[in-house]
C-alpha cells in the first residue's frame, strides 16, 4: 500500500521512503541484489533504505511493548517529528470485501492523517 500511497500523494509533497531490515528468524543473506529483487518485484519506485541490522526497526519500534508485527508505517510532519503510527501489518482497499473491512478503516485513517498532516 505504500507504493499506492506514494502515488496518490506524492504531488502534495508525501515523501514515502521504505525501509527494508531482516526478517527475525530468516537466515536469508541481506544484500543489496535481494533488496533490489523485492523493489522490484514490489514494483515500488520511491526511495528504499536498508536497517542492515534492525537497528532502526529495534530503536524505534520493537523497543518497550510487545509488537504483534515488525511492519510499522510512521507519518511525520513537515518538521520530522513522528505525528502518526499505524502499528504494522496489514492496510488497503478492501474494494468491498467484508474480511478486509478493518484493513480498508485502516486505511482510511492513515489517509485522513496525511491529508491533515499536508493541510498544515
Amino acid at each position: 500500500m505504500l507504493r499506492k500511497l506514494d502515488e496518490q500523494y506524492s504531488a502534495k509533497e508525501l515523501k514515502v521512503i521504505g525501509v527494508f531490515h531482516p526478517k527475525a528468524g530468516r537466515n536469508d543473506p541481506m544484500d543489496v541484489a535481494r533488496v533490489q529483487r523485492a523493489v522490484h518485484a514490489r514494483q515500488l519506485t520511491f526511495p528504499i533504505a536498508i536497517d542492515w541490522e534492525r537497528r532502526t526497526l529495534t530503536s524505534w519500534w520493537l523497543t518497550g511493548p510487545s509488537r504483534p508485527a515488525t511492519s510499522v508505517t510512521f507519518l511525520l510532519g513537515k518538521k520530522g517529528i513522528i505525528r502518526f503510527v499505524h502499528p504494522g501489518m496489514e492496510y488497503h482497499d478492501s474494494n468491498g470485501s467484508v474480511e478486509h473491512a478493518a484493513c480498508a478503516n485502516d486505511m482510511a485513517t492513515i489517509r485522513a492523517a496525511i491529508d491533515r498532516l499536508i493541510s498544515e
